[in-house]
């Protein structure tokens, strides 16, 4: 659920697209969020959504908040597990900097900058997420990341990462 007191256009379709399935905006009092908790709640139960995802050989776990891969289980924080959920949902797509912003903090990209770059680093260090030749997780400068899931994947398969937001 992401709650705001305006929203524009363009960040409200970023969030949809990032996974928000909620959205408030303008001033909520107590009681309409806890209504649209309860509703959400309710929805997520019925359509049994999705708590576990495996990708590349990383397991994500959303109530136990950890991710497995090989020997490996580690735990992370909301933030942290909130991104690679993201991530791992859409490999190989671009994810803006705007769309996880406003999926995970509720902020646009300029406000949540550089926490989202360190949130980046710590999940590239905690699920080695860097060049050892695995999955890995690339910064298209400027733009967003890329979860590439293949390492043996051709040079040029995500070399446009505008093409992924076109799609």
């Amino acid at each position: 659920m992401l709650i705001g007191r305006s929203w524009n256009c363009e960040a409200v379709i970023e969030a949809l697209d990032a996974g928000v399935d909620e959205i408030v905006v303008g001033t909520a009092n107590f009681d309409e969020i806890m209504v649209r908790a309860r509703r959400l709640i309710v929805r997520r139960r019925s359509s049994q959504a999705i708590d576990r995802l495996t990708v590349a050989g990383y397991t994500i776990d959303r109530t136990a908040r950890t991710v497995s891969f090989g020997e490996c289980c580690v735990s992370l924080t909301a933030r942290e597990l909130s991104l690679a959920w993201l991530l791992f949902m859409n490999p190989g797509r671009l994810m803006s900097r705007e769309q996880l912003a406003a999926a995970v903090w509720g902020k646009n990209a300029d406000l949540a900058g550089r926490s989202l770059e360190q949130h980046i680093y710590k999940l590239r260090t905690k699920l080695a997420l860097d060049d050892r030749g695995g999955p890995r997780l690339k910064t298209v400068y400027s733009l967003g990341y890329v979860f590439i899931a293949h390492s043996g994947a051709a040079a040029g398969e995500y070399g446009d990462p505008l093409a992924s937001i076109a799609a």
